[in-house]
């Protein structure tokens, strides 16, 4: 049922517009019983074949030069031959692309509508008697130029009014009003159509030969541009919200590791959050980006992560490490970054994590590099580090008073330490109550659910 009524219904639109068709003829030739300068016509007529067959597809529909060529045949020699002229190009355009009939009828009556009008216009205007050769019969043409390109935009895509009147004024407002200003150029150049004629004859039919290429060479570039500013845009906002996918997945996997640690030595998990909160708020005294301080951040919560592979009497043990347990240990910041940097996004925040346990002189690990050499945001987590280490408890060392904390922080500056970042810490804690509280879950639970703003844009 549905496709007979949909055959009925184009069979009706199909009727209807050649009965609007067949009305325009025979109006035209009721105007018009003659057609004035046949011969020129006659080669409009050929170019605008020619166009035709070349013509510029456009979102729906396509787009020809033919409709100057066929608007100037109206204004020189009637509305008459301006509707068979329209008549037989929209033919042509029907056989090259296979047209049904409905869409068939709704072109050829879109473009005899358009250039009726036009014709009617100028034939008025030379009744009043304004020559081709009279200026203001190019100022008639312009003018008809425009409201014929209306009429022909509208009609035709007002076949596709099931769609609702909303379609047709969006369509409008995407496709027509953007064309407008090459439309006015192109109504310019073709209006001054007659007037040359009248002054050079056959030469300005090579003009308009020559106008019909460049218009849609124009309108082709201009639409191939937007098509592909069109499909540079959504394939941007697709590698943009990929990217956001990726980086939530690999921030969710990254909390997990997190996590995994607390469930295995919850002591190790808050140290873990301290140093976050510690590093960026380092990070932000030094004047780093917020890009900076997420990256820290994110660096401070992982950088113990490498510590899954020690065994319980390397992570839990009260002990002092031996040797071979901290050769052990001296592997964690490298174990750490390769998991991290196997997370789309977090390439950054692995470099961080490698490079925590550096120190300025050289002497630290796992790549002995001394001075500016070793990342900024690294250098932060070491000083972040150092100092939750002793103000807090953990597996070997007793806490110790902030006072006693900060003094042995400024001891080792210059040796195991960057001095500014230290200075840049030791100002924060003068100037504000920074602290963690590593007794209860709270600030644990905060630090882990601060998500980088990408992630959190997507989520």
């Amino acid at each position: 049922m549905p496709v007979t009524r949909h055959i009925h219904t184009t069979s009706r639109v199909a009727i209807a517009n050649i009965i609007v068709t067949v009305a325009l003829l025979a109006a035209s030739a009721l105007a018009s019983a003659t057609i004035a300068h046949p011969v020129p016509a006659a080669l409009l007529l050929a170019f605008a074949a020619i166009s035709e067959l070349i013509s510029v597809p456009l979102s729906k529909g396509r787009l020809s030069g033919c409709f100057g060529a066929v608007l100037v045949i109206a204004w020189m020699s009637g509305p008459l031959a301006g509707a068979i002229a329209a008549i037989l190009v929209t033919l042509i355009d029907a056989v090259k692309h296979r047209s049904d009939l409905a869409r068939a009828a709704v072109n050829t009556t879109g473009l005899a509508l358009a250039a009726t009008a036009a014709g009617a216009m100028s034939t008025i205007a030379v009744k009043n008697g304004v020559g081709l050769d009279d200026g203001w019969f190019a100022v008639v043409c312009f003018g008809s130029y425009l409201v014929a390109i209306c009429l022909e935009f509208w009609w035709v895509y007002s076949f596709d009014l099931g769609d609702g009147v909303d379609r047709l004024t969006k369509m409008t407002r995407e496709v027509l009003l953007p064309l407008m200003p090459q439309f006015a150029c192109m109504a310019c150049v073709t209006a001054a159509v007659p007037l040359l004629y009248a002054q050079l004859g056959a030469l300005a039919l090579l003009l308009v030969f020559i106008v019909l290429l460049s218009f849609q060479s124009l309108v082709r570039e201009l639409l191939i541009s937007r098509r592909r500013a069109e499909r540079l845009d959504e394939s941007v906002r697709e590698i943009a919200e990929r990217e956001a996918a990726f980086e939530k997945l690999s921030f969710g996997a990254l909390r997990a590791l997190v996590q995994s640690i607390n469930l295995r030595d919850r002591m190790t998990a808050r140290h873990s959050g301290a140093v976050a909160k510690y590093a960026r708020e380092i990070a932000r005294e030094l004047g780093c980006s917020e890009q900076d301080l997420e990256l820290v951040h994110m660096a401070g919560l992982l950088h113990d992560v490498g510590k899954l592979i020690f065994d319980d009497a390397i992570l839990t043990g009260t002990q002092r490490l031996t040797d071979e347990q901290f050769e052990i240990v001296k592997r964690h910041p490298g174990v750490g970054a390769e998991l991290v940097r196997g997370m789309p996004g977090y390439e950054q925040v692995s470099d961080i994590i490698r490079h925590h346990h550096e120190r300025i002189d050289g002497r630290g690990y796992p790549d002995g590099l001394a001075g500016d050499d070793i990342p900024l945001l690294s250098r932060c987590i070491s000083v972040a580090d150092t100092y939750d280490v002793m103000t807090a408890r953990d597996s070997y060392r007793k806490p110790v008073p902030r006072a006693e904390a900060i003094a042995e922080l400024r001891r080792v500056s210059g040796a195991q330490l960057d001095g500014t970042v230290v200075e840049a810490f030791v100002d924060v804690l003068a100037r504000t109550d920074l602290s963690f509280d590593h007794a209860s879950s709270t600030d644990f639970a905060r630090q882990l659910e601060m998500q980088p703003s990408r992630t959190r844009a997507a989520a």
